[in-house]
């Protein structure tokens, strides 16, 4: 077979990839710049509207409260998945009985919607009768208005969406782990590393490209939540938790000012790319050291 043979059929077998990413991402993030650049609401003409949407946005306390709230959530959400994900895939990087249960069982949330895992801890955190508050009861320690109090709210969506997401870098940090070769770690041990030494020279290393990978993929994730928010608070109590996807959600389908709307998309994709870039040029110079 000749070169340009190969090179005709890898091509074809790479057209359902370039269409898919054609039909699904780009053609829809073009008429989302075009939306917002229109005065677009149902039932009324369509106008230009220039930068006018961009500007009644970025011009909107709401949203610039609706920023913060998104940023503090991404830093505090990616850290703590990253902590919690790579810890708990030390912990099951050695063999014990029934490891590959608990796994499946780590993986679960992966499989259950925003929407089913919000309502579920949203029962949990009842301020009257919910699971949470009747231990911290019989604990002795008055009942908590979770998503009436601002810090109380913010801190009960950081935990329920780190809880949902560990699968998310569980699943990339786990496989790096075990396949660090067994040698390497022995000898480690025979020069004398004590586990924090061990972990910190010789297995995060190893890890770090997958680490990135998870860093990269959480912060972009992150950055879009949505289901368990919406569930849980709808950006309440008086917006203190309101992202700008919430922010987006509210101005599309409550106010129906699909123009602002698309708008507010577009600046979220703005951000993803500003912080994003950075980590896949570190993850791509980590890969061309390793």
């Amino acid at each position: 077979m000749t070169l340009h043979k190969r090179s005709a059929i890898g091509l074809a077998l790479l057209l359902p990839i370039f269409l898919l990413i054609i039909f699904v991402v780009l053609i829809p993030e073009i008429w989302a710049i075009v939306m917002s650049m229109a005065n677009y609401r149902p039932g009324a003409p369509i106008t230009y509207a220039g930068l006018e949407n961009y500007q009644k946005i970025l011009g909107d306390p709401n949203f610039k409260d609706a920023f913060i709230n998104t940023i503090r959530f991404v830093i505090f959400g990616v850290s703590l998945q990253l902590v919690f994900g790579t810890g708990v895939a030390l912990l099951f990087s050695r063999q014990f009985w029934g490891q590959k249960l608990w796994i499946a069982l780590i993986l679960a949330p992966m499989a259950m919607s925003p929407a089913i895992l919000g309502t579920t801890w949203k029962y949990l955190f009842n301020s009257e009768f919910g699971p949470i508050n009747f231990t911290l009861y019989q604990m002795g320690i008055e009942p908590i208005y979770w998503f009436t109090q601002a810090n109380y709210a913010f801190a009960a969506l950081l935990l329920v969406y780190t809880w949902n997401h560990i699968p998310g870098v569980f699943i990339l940090v786990y496989p790096a782990l075990i396949s660090i070769p067994p040698e390497l770690v022995e000898a480690a041990k025979i020069d004398g590393a004590n586990k924090l030494n061990l972990f910190w020279y010789v297995i995060l290393p190893l890890i770090r490209p997958a680490l990135l990978i998870a860093l990269i993929f959480r912060t972009i994730i992150s950055l879009r939540a949505f289901g368990e928010i919406l569930v849980l608070t709808k950006g309440g109590p008086f917006r203190a938790t309101e992202v700008m996807s919430i922010y987006l959600y509210k101005e599309g389908f409550v106010y129906f000012s699909w123009g602002t709307s698309a708008a507010v998309g577009v600046v979220i994709l703005i951000v993803t790319i500003v912080i994003a870039s950075p980590q896949i040029r570190m993850l791509s110079r980590q890969m061309m050291e390793s």
